[in-house]
C-alpha cells in the first residue's frame, strides 16, 4: 500500500521567514520551496524523520546549514541561487565559515 500524498502549494515568489509550522508535517517526504523569497536562517527540520528531498533553491536564506536530519543527505538537499549559506556536512560543498558567524 502506497503512502498518501498531500500536495502543499506555496506560491512562487512567496516572501517570508521560516515558520515553525513546517515542523508539524511529521510524515512529509518531499518539500520544494524553490523560487521564493524565503529569508533568514535555515530551519533544522529535525522532527521531519521521513523527509528525503528538500529544495530551498533560489531563496534569500542565510546563515549556517544544520548538521542533522535531511541535511546529512547531500543528494536530498538543494540550495542553488542567491543563498548565503555556510557549514553543514562537507559533501554539500558550502564554505566552512562565514565572517558573520565569528
Amino acid at each position: 500500500m502506497s503512502k498518501p500524498t498531500v500536495p502543499i502549494s506555496v506560491p512562487q515568489y512567496f516572501s517570508r521567514t521560516y515558520t515553525r509550522s513546517l515542523d508539524n508535517l511529521k510524515g512529509v517526504e518531499f518539500i520544494d520551496l524553490s523560487l521564493n523569497n524565503l529569508a533568514g536562517p535555515i530551519p533544522s527540520l529535525n522532527t521531519l524523520y521521513y523527509l528525503n528531498f528538500l529544495n530551498l533553491s533560489n531563496n534569500m536564506l542565510q546563515r549556517e546549514v544544520p548538521k542533522q536530519g535531511i541535511f546529512l543527505n547531500a543528494s536530498g538537499v538543494f540550495f542553488s541561487g542567491k543563498a548565503k549559506l555556510w557549514g553543514g556536512i562537507s559533501t554539500l560543498g558550502l564554505p566552512k565559515c562565514s565572517s558573520k558567524s565569528v
